[in-house]
């Protein structure tokens, strides 16, 4: 199994166990609640936790680990690395090079799977990639994030994306 490193705890917030960390990967932004985690000093000494839930604070996330709920739990962690499975976003687990994998794979609306187009490029940017879709109207720009991308079927060669408001209108022609 490879992890990568995402960054390292900050700080606690809060009283209730959350964790402030400070990214280095633009791959944090692919976690969800339920996905495995791996905190330690170093890959070696890293132990393995379930994410109950994490927020994007700026560049930041706030995450939160099951069976961590007060802040002296929570202070154990400061300063050791956050590492995570890239491929997890996957259906498929064999394969995590999403860059070249997805090109030209349909693009649906999550919500109400009515078709956008097809994924033309991965753009890799500093803040995060952005996935280009070429739709009957131009290209459109999407946040490679897991608020916008919420499933890759390697299998039927699709992306379901959540279409927020305004994100439409980003198409150029």
């Amino acid at each position: 199994m490879e992890l990568k490193l995402a960054g390292y705890v900050a700080r606690t917030k809060g009283l209730q166990g959350d964790l402030l960390v400070n990214t280095m990967d633009i791959g944090m932004s692919m976690i969800k609640p339920g996905d495995n985690l791996f905190m330690g000093f170093s890959l070696q000494f890293a132990e393995k936790f379930i994410c109950t839930k994490w927020n994007q604070d700026g560049k930041n996330f706030i995450l939160h680990l099951q069976n961590i709920n007060d802040i002296d739990s929570a202070a154990k962690f400061k300063e050791n690395g956050v590492y995570y499975e890239p491929k997890e976003l996957f259906d498929d687990e064999d394969d995590d090079d999403y860059t070249s994998e997805i090109t030209g794979f349909d693009v649906y609306n999550a919500e109400d799977k009515s078709y956008i187009g097809k994924v033309k490029e991965i753009l890799i940017l500093p803040a995060n990639d952005v996935m280009i879709v070429s739709t009957e109207n131009g290209e459109l720009p999407v946040p490679y994030i897991r608020e916008f991308i919420k499933r890759i079927s390697k299998k039927y060669k699709k992306v379901n994306i959540e279409v927020m408001e305004g994100l439409m209108d980003l198409i150029k022609k």
